[in-house]
């Protein structure tokens, strides 16, 4: 204190004694701050959503008593037939270039280097799983021999390593194309265009996303509707509204979720050994995991309920881990509401499973029982699978017009072409018929975003 006072009492002497308080001030309170500041709440919210994951991974693997064999396509013939159709469009349109662009090689590309592997990422096309098992080859993740215990933000792009090797190949007189040619195996994975759109609207406009339902806004205000709702919210976008906003915006400033296939991965120029599908996923997965030689590296019990589980640990997860941001613009029984609504379209819960939480139960629920709950009900749940996903995609599809379906195909057609997906779909007479159980289609799956 009598330190203090002196320095009160001098501070009018002079210029630098008033300089040197200021300074003890200013470092004493960034001191003080540093001190007593609390942990960033992200980060413990992610380190429980990891610990969550890790331990249901650990809980399904000892419930499950049989393991998958990896092996290669019983029919590799298809992965020449998609090779063929991609060379036969690109001569048809003489849409190959010269030389591969470098831009698209940096920006699109994942490795795992110590299987010269060359992923090149496509959202909304299993690229999470992709992104993962990565991680895992490349061995970075020390004793992992599953992709289903990372979260995606553990993931890289193991770019630095993969980049520095070809780089040097480069300097001392190799070509670009031929080094990537040579050197990795390269894969992509491809879906029809009008389920690859359908599938971004559910994740990123109907589940709780942050980063989308601030996109949100914008689609809500460009449409027009400000006047009539609070266009700041964002979380209201209609099917119809997002397909317009995806019609009517210029391609450098549309989302890689949503833009064509053909303007990520220059199929042209670049000859990627495995063209895989969504539509064939797991064959396919097996396969280039075969094709490599990793097949002893990775283990997988039961892949698709292992995919699904997953699914429903990653979507509840990211519910609470950015929960005081999300009830910014809603309750968190609402967002819950949502989740529990995607798992409906999912196929994971029955559609007559009712949301079972008051809304002082959504606050005071925890992660994990949120996440258990789901779970449990998807196990034991014997009538499901009814549907739900294609009648949330035949009503989603009924909002267009001829005329903006017609766009929508114009835009997508090189996809369609390259990758020998159906043009002339979505056949929604046809699916509504197909469906075995169309009571489904009386389910209003959209009421939740009024």
């Amino acid at each position: 204190m009598k330190w203090c006072r002196r320095q009160l009492c001098g501070i009018h002497k002079s210029r630098q004694n008033r300089l040197r308080f200021a300074s003890v001030v200013v470092v004493g309170l960034v001191t003080l701050f540093v001190v007593i500041r609390p942990n960033d709440p992200s980060k413990a919210r992610f380190a429980r959503l990891s610990k969550m994951v890790i331990n249901h991974h650990r809980l399904l693997f000892k419930e499950l008593k049989t393991k998958e064999k990896i092996q290669a396509s019983p029919d590799p013939s298809v992965y020449r037939k998609r090779q063929e159709q991609i060379r036969r469009v690109c001569e048809s349109r003489n849409t190959s270039s010269s030389s591969l662009s470098m831009t698209t090689f940096l920006h699109r590309s994942w490795f795992a280097e110590e299987y010269k592997l060359l992923y090149c990422l496509v959202p909304k096309v299993g690229c999470t799983f992709w992104k993962r098992t990565l991680q895992v080859l490349r061995r970075q993740a020390i004793g992992l021999k599953t992709p289903f215990k990372l979260l995606y933000e553990q993931c890289s792009s193991g770019r630095r390593v993969a980049i520095k090797n070809i780089m040097e190949a480069v300097v001392e007189g190799s070509n670009l194309t031929h080094i990537i040619s040579e050197r990795y195996v390269k894969f992509m994975f491809t879906r029809d265009p009008f389920e690859r759109l359908f599938s971004a609207y559910i994740d990123k406009f109907l589940t709780p996303n942050l980063s989308f339902w601030n996109l949100g806004k914008i689609i809500v205000y460009e449409m027009h509707r400000a006047p009539l709702k609070k266009y700041w919210y964002g979380h209201d976008v209609t099917f119809s509204e997002f397909i317009e906003y995806v019609l009517t915006t210029e391609d450098k400033y549309l989302d890689n979720h949503f833009k064509p296939i053909s303007r990520i991965c220059d199929v042209c120029n670049v000859k990627y050994n495995v063209i895989g599908k969504l539509e064939t996923f797991k064959t396919d997965v097996f396969h280039i995991v075969s094709m490599v030689n990793a097949s002893d590296w990775l283990v997988f019990k039961d892949f698709k309920q292992e995919a699904t589980i997953d699914t429903i640990l990653d979507i509840s997860g990211k519910a609470f881990q950015y929960r005081e941001d999300l009830e910014r613009y809603m309750p968190f029984q609402d967002i819950l509401r949502r989740v529990w609504r995607r798992f409906k379209i999912a196929n994971i819960l029955d559609l007559k499973e009712r949301f079972p939480l008051s809304e002082q139960q959504s606050r005071t629920i925890s992660m994990e029982d949120f996440a258990d709950m789901v779970v449990t009900l998807y196990k034991t749940s014997e009538r499901r699978d009814r549907g739900s996903r294609t009648a949330a995609f035949i009503q989603a599809y009924r909002q267009l017009t001829k005329s903006t379906l017609d766009k929508l195909r114009n835009m997508f057609r090189l996809d369609f072409e390259l990758f020998g997906y159906d043009i002339t779909g979505p056949h929604l007479d046809a699916m509504e018929k197909d469906m075995k159980d169309r009571s489904a289609l009386e389910y209003d799956f959209y009421d939740i975003l009024r």
